[in-house]
C-alpha cells in the first residue's frame, strides 16, 4: 500500500524512447496507426526499483513492468474506461474500472435526467490539485511542461477500507498523441481491504492541463 510515514520518500520516473530518433518519434506520434514505445524506470533514492516496458497506440497503454517481485502486465483500455493486470507468475488477472469522475458523472446525470447511481458501503475521494508553474521545455522531442499536483485521498465514515494519505507530485509533462488524451492522470492506486468494493470518486482542482509523465517525482 502506498501510505504516508514519518519518512519522506521520493519515488522518480523516468521514460526513454526506443526505436526511432526523438524528432521522428514526435512526427510518428501525430500518425494514430504507429506506436509510441518507450521505456520507463521508477528508482527510489537513486536505486531502481522497477523498469517497464511501455506501448501506446491510440486509446490502448501495454505495460510490461519487471521487478524483484516478477513481472506483470499491465493494459490500460482507456476508451473502455479500464485497466486489466496480468500476472504471468500465477497466471491470474484483475480488471478494474477507472475511479469515477465526479464533474463527468454529475453531467451525465443532469443529461439523462436522473441522480447520479449511489452504491451501498461507502466512498472514497481522491482530490487532485493541478498547477502549471508556467516553465517549459524540451524532453525527447516533446515540448513538456511542469506541474506540480498534491493529491488527497479520504474515505468517508462508512467506507470499508479507510484510508487516508497525501503526497505530492513533482514533474515534466507532454502530449503524446490525441487519443491518449482520453486517460485519466496514473496515480499510485488506492488500495481497498480484502472484499472491500467502496466506490472511489475523483476530484480535480485548478485549470492546468495534465499530460503524460516523462520525468516525475512522487513524494509520499
Amino acid at each position: 500500500m502506498w501510505r504516508t510515514t514519518g519518512k519522506c520518500i521520493v519515488l522518480r520516473i523516468a521514460i526513454t524512447l526506443v526505436g526511432c530518433s526523438p524528432v521522428s518519434q514526435m512526427l510518428s506520434a501525430q500518425v494514430a496507426a504507429t506506436d509510441l514505445h518507450f521505456k520507463k524506470d521508477i528508482s527510489i533514492g537513486g536505486n531502481s526499483v522497477s523498469n517497464s516496458e511501455v506501448w501506446i497506440k491510440g486509446a490502448r497503454e501495454r505495460a510490461a513492468t519487471s521487478s524483484p517481485a516478477g513481472t506483470l502486465i499491465t493494459l490500460r483500455q482507456c476508451d473502455l474506461k479500464r485497466t486489466l493486470t496480468i500476472n504471468e507468475q500465477t497466471r491470474s488477472y484483475l480488471v478494474t474500472n477507472d475511479p469515477q469522475d465526479e464533474s463527468a458523472a454529475k453531467a451525465a446525470a443532469m443529461f439523462g435526467g436522473a441522480p447520479a447511481p449511489v452504491s451501498s458501503g461507502g466512498t472514497i475521494t481522491q482530490t487532485t490539485t493541478l498547477t502549471d508553474t508556467g516553465e517549459r521545455k524540451q524532453i525527447s522531442g516533446y515540448a513538456a511542461r511542469h506541474l506540480k499536483s498534491t493529491v488527497v485521498v479520504e474515505s468517508s465514515p462508512k467506507a470499508c477500507s479507510q484510508v487516508h494519505q497525501k503526497y505530492e507530485l513533482d514533474g515534466w509533462y507532454a502530449d503524446l498523441a490525441k487519443e491518449s488524451a482520453s486517460c485519466p492522470q496514473s496515480l499510485p492506486p488506492v488500495n481497498q481491504g480484502e472484499s472491500c468494493s467502496d466506490r472511489i470518486i475523483v476530484r480535480h482542482k485548478g485549470t492546468a492541463k495534465p499530460g503524460y509523465p516523462l520525468v516525475e517525482n512522487i513524494t509520499l
